[in-house]
């Protein structure tokens, strides 16, 4: 059903020209792209490589840099994913009204992740 409406198309070519588009114009082409309606697309999920390396800042360490999927239109469930210095960090948003089980969708997040974990470690010691 998403196929055929075609939104994913929309979303990616949305993506690709904010790189090539100035921030006046995708402000206003995303503007008007909201006004579309749209059925299917409640949660968005993102990943952004952050920085390999410690950041500091006035002579301070910056411990981690927690990525935010803000809640908008429908979209009612943001996951986002980053790294920074070796670490990878979750940030989960959600709307409270529609989504009050946030914390399962959290839990099972972090248990499929250990068992991710404790696999890739289990393969790399068989080796």
């Amino acid at each position: 059903m998403l196929k055929s409406s075609h939104e994913a198309e929309a979303g990616e070519l949305v993506t690709s020209l904010g790189n090539s588009i100035p921030p006046a114009g995708l402000a206003l082409g995303l503007k008007l792209a909201f006004r579309v309606p749209q059925r299917f697309l409640t949660t968005v999920t993102t990943n952004v490589p952050g920085p390999r390396e410690e950041l500091h800042l006035g002579g301070r360490r910056m411990l981690a840099a927690y990525p935010y999927v803000p809640i908008a239109d429908r979209v009612r469930t943001g996951i986002a994913v980053t790294s920074y210095a070796g670490n990878l960090l979750f940030g989960i948003t959600a709307d409270w009204d529609s989504t009050p089980d946030v914390d399962r969708l959290r839990d099972a997040l972090v248990e499929a992740l250990t068992d991710l974990t404790r696999c890739a470690h289990e393969k790399v010691s068989h080796q």
